[in-house]
């Protein structure tokens, strides 16, 4: 399931897919609309979580519905003696609540610690490859063997998070590649047969690509293309190093599932909540319609709360409607770019002026840097005094 991006040439920011809507709505770009708020509540109808706990409920209110009538209505008085004691049901529903509310609250707290790991698993490969694009710059080695290092390595980086994120989807298990999400991977088909038959063979693919990245960075040091020292290139294998030890911290949250006599347990409560309720609902309340809803309120609440804790069991799946890892390795994609586009220009310099001395900083817009030009705002002496209104200039001479 990971398809290829197309070859970006160094030196040159290539045009990249543009994220939907729904994407940027993840980054915090947008607001969501009508029509993307309705396509998620239709995927939460479809899900299996929302189907199973409104069925458990409908049955649940109707048992509740045709008890009423038939022990009021037709006067059978049947079910004073079935009724347990007001205490004994009070307690009970309580406990299933707190049952409910405890596995809401792992799922809530597995959920959160994976989309940590899935953000810091971006960010250690990043930062690795940003380090090793900057100590390529003083290298002596032909421009040409450099600038097919930084393809080889970036390629490497977005192939080893798109095959992390797929392992802690756990679709290479399944099989299903339709199921899981789009993964992009910058310059797949680059790679020669050999390496993809390698990859494709290997039992345990992210470390054999973790291999090749390393493999990639001593042979690179000892021709000369890496000529920092080792001291310093140990930073990069360290930030490897973090980046391999968070997917292996990420995947006891995909490999270990919340234990089984914990799930009968949790299940034969709410099944007996769904099988008391609706007992007690035709004593509560005053009519058949009052007796379904409150038995029906109760018991969907309750199971669907359970329901999503079940569906969260592995939040990177993709069926969860809760992390896109597609969206994240397509950021990361688009860094890589950025990489290789900066990795080939000059180092940043500021701007000359001479009616400007050292002694003055310049404060500025970011809203007009987003527009494409800078205005100055105010101008400032090291010591806080105001300077004077000539003096209002950015950095560069220019007004």
């Amino acid at each position: 399931c990971a398809r290829p991006v197309a070859q970006l040439a160094p030196g040159t920011l290539g045009a990249h897919r543009r994220p939907t809507r729904s994407r940027r709505i993840a980054m915090g770009m947008h607001f969501p609309s009508a029509a993307l708020c309705a396509k998620l509540f239709c995927a939460t109808l479809r899900s299996k979580a929302f189907a199973t706990s409104i069925s458990v409920a409908l049955l649940s209110g109707s048992a509740s519905a045709a008890m009423r009538y038939v022990d009021v209505n037709l006067e059978m008085d049947f079910v004073q003696y079935v009724i347990p004691k007001n205490v004994v049901f009070t307690v009970f529903v309580s406990f299933a609540s707190l049952v409910a509310a405890f596995r809401t609250g792992n799922a809530l707290s597995r959920y959160t610690d994976a989309a940590m790991y899935m953000f810091k698993l971006k960010s250690c490969w990043f930062d690795s490859g940003c380090t090793l694009m900057a100590f390529t710059r003083d290298s002596k080695a032909p421009r040409n063997d450099v600038n097919h290092f930084r393809q080889v390595f970036v390629r490497l980086l977005t192939l080893t998070c798109a095959i992390c994120l797929e392992d802690l989807e756990g679709m290479h298990a399944d099989g299903d590649g339709d199921a899981g999400n789009l993964l992009e991977v910058f310059g797949l088909d680059d790679f020669d047969d050999a390496v993809l038959d390698r990859l494709r063979l290997a039992k345990h693919k992210v470390e054999c690509v973790f291999m090749m990245i390393e493999q990639c960075i001593v042979d690179a040091h000892v021709s000369g293309i890496l000529a920092t020292a080792p001291p310093l290139l140990s930073r990069v294998f360290a930030e490897l190093g973090a980046g391999i030890q968070t997917y292996n911290e990420a995947k006891k949250l995909a490999a270990a599932p919340i234990p089984f006599p914990y799930i009968v347990i949790t299940t034969s409560i709410l099944m007996c909540e769904a099988v008391c309720m609706p007992i007690m609902m035709v004593v509560y309340s005053t009519g058949v319609a009052s007796a379904f809803a409150y038995t029906f309120g109760g018991t969907f609440l309750l199971w669907y709360m359970n329901g999503v804790a079940d569906a969260l069991d592995n939040p990177f799946r993709r069926e969860t409607h809760s992390l896109d890892a597609a969206m994240l390795q397509t950021d990361l994609c688009q860094q890589m770019m950025q990489l290789l586009d900066q990795a080939a220009i000059p180092s940043v310099r500021l701007g000359t002026s001479e009616e400007k001395g050292d002694s003055m900083m310049r404060t500025s817009s970011l809203c007009d840097l987003r527009k494409g030009g800078v205005r100055s705002l105010k101008s400032r002496d090291v010591s806080g005094s105001d300077s004077s209104p000539a003096d209002s200039q950015v950095l560069g001479g220019r007004p």
